[in-house]
């Protein structure tokens, strides 16, 4: 009995894992599916390597979530060992301990992973390596100039350009 549910928990699992990549492999060629999968999944394949820290960001809060995912069908289970127990004290302990881990456990992820949202965030923002949040090198621009470079340097951006002593947005 306990195999074949293990092995149904198996099978439902890879099922769910593998449908979305097996549907993705259908419509392009292969490689191109992986690459839009990648992109969807923020792994930043769109032509420019992310950096190590980048990458160390992507693999703990991948290494988070299935952490999560696993907390979350351990609740379950302890869940369904205590409606399964029949009375039996020696079952609904270890029910109940077996929930107090979970939840211990899934806590523990959700703290880590806040933190882990915000170092994140802090690191982008302060390499401006995320591209979201890259102030300008003048936070206060007068506008004035005598080059293009001037105003490049106020803005942050090639988009002004220098006409008669003052920045003039071109996109």
């Amino acid at each position: 009995m306990k195999k074949t549910l293990n092995l149904k928990l198996l099978i439902i699992f890879t099922s769910l894992i593998a449908l979305p990549l097996i549907s993705q492999a259908a419509d392009p060629g292969p490689l191109q599916a992986v690459k839009s999968v990648a992109n969807i999944a923020g792994l930043g394949l769109t032509g420019q390597a992310p950096t190590i820290q980048q990458v160390i960001i992507a693999i703990v809060n991948y290494a988070l979530g299935f952490l999560g995912i696993f907390f979350l069908i351990s609740i379950l289970l302890a869940g369904w060992q205590w409606m399964s127990s029949m009375g039996d004290a020696e079952k609904i302990d270890k029910a109940k301990s077996r929930l107090k881990n979970s939840i211990i456990g899934i806590v523990i992820v959700l703290i880590s992973f806040s933190l882990t949202v915000y170092l994140a965030d802090l690191y982008y923002k302060t390499t401006c390596t995320g591209g979201y949040y890259c102030p300008s090198v003048n936070p206060n621009p007068s506008g004035e100039c005598s080059s293009d470079l001037d105003c490049s340097r106020q803005f942050g951006s090639n988009n002004y350009k220098c006409q008669n002593n003052s920045c003039v947005f071109q996109p």
